[in-house]
């Protein structure tokens, strides 16, 4: 019987990069999944498995598991393109830019320019996967086992860390600890808010990359206009300079005083 494709599962990207004021569009491509597989430099060779990990519920003492062996999630000989080469279709992201990458049911998750542009070698490079073969949830079902390319691919376009380190049991895992090591705190998936958890951030069903510049008011970057940024501004408070030279300078004036504090009330409590 014919494999039929999910609804939500999709077999282009829109790729688009934001300026400062995160809805003006400064560039944007959308590409399908045959257009990546033949333009753009194709990761994964179809042999190797990638693996993430579901949460450690049996033992609430080793909820990060650093031996990689606890409920192993084989997302099969995955092919993809990295976002890396996504992002470089708009223009690329500099380094103090976020990429949101978001699916077609509204789910997303925000990573750093460092986790998409120099990997460490236990992370990998973040991949969309637009191909799967022989992947297992359980360790014991086998899906696609003949191989499948986006939409029957079910859970494509689907973002997975192809891990460059193994555990013991020669794995490719981007686990649970690696994710406490490689990415801020800020982005650490918790399954019912208790266990980590990297499956929960294996998007599937992307349709969007989405590039975003910080808002130039979040001055210590947690993307929330608040008390932390005029603390931070206080910390510069009374300097002179030329117009702008300090991202303190909030209002291009070259001081340091009241009015940029002003320019920060005008945003009081937004995000990005």
């Amino acid at each position: 019987m014919p494999v039929l494709a999910d609804p939500a599962a999709t077999a282009s990207i829109t790729v688009t990069k934001y300026g400062s004021d995160g809805t003006t569009i400064i560039n944007q491509v959308t590409i399908s999944y045959q257009t990546m597989q033949s333009t753009l430099p194709v990761q994964g060779d179809g042999t190797t498995h990638y693996f993430m990990q579901g949460p450690n519920l049996s033992d609430p003492t080793n909820l990060w598991d650093p031996s990689e062996t606890v409920n192993l999630k084989d997302k099969g000989t995955v092919k993809g393109t990295d976002v890396k080469d996504l992002c470089n279709l708009v223009g690329g992201m500099a380094s103090s830019d976020d990429v949101q990458i978001k699916a077609a049911d509204g789910m997303s998750k925000t990573f750093y320019y460092t986790n998409v542009y120099s990997p460490s070698a236990k992370q990998g490079p973040l991949v969309v996967c637009w191909y799967t073969k022989n992947s297992s949830e359980d360790g014991t079902t086998i899906y696609y086992p003949n191989g499948v390319y986006v939409p029957a691919f079910l859970e494509g376009m689907q973002l997975v860390f192809l891990a460059q380190t193994t555990n013991a049991a020669g794995q490719h895992v981007f686990g649970n600890q690696d994710m406490h090591d490689c990415l801020p705190q800020s982005q650490w998936y918790y399954y019912n808010g208790q266990s980590p958890s990297t499956n929960g951030i294996s998007i599937k069903w992307i349709s969007q990359v989405n590039i975003y510049t910080p808002a130039f008011w979040d001055l210590n970057s947690d993307h929330t206009c608040n008390i932390s940024d005029v603390v931070k501004l206080g910390l510069k408070w009374g300097l002179t300079g030329t117009p702008g030279w300090i991202p303190e300078d909030l209002n291009n004036d070259g001081v340091i005083n009241i009015s940029d504090v002003v320019k920060i009330g005008l945003h009081w409590g937004q995000t990005w």
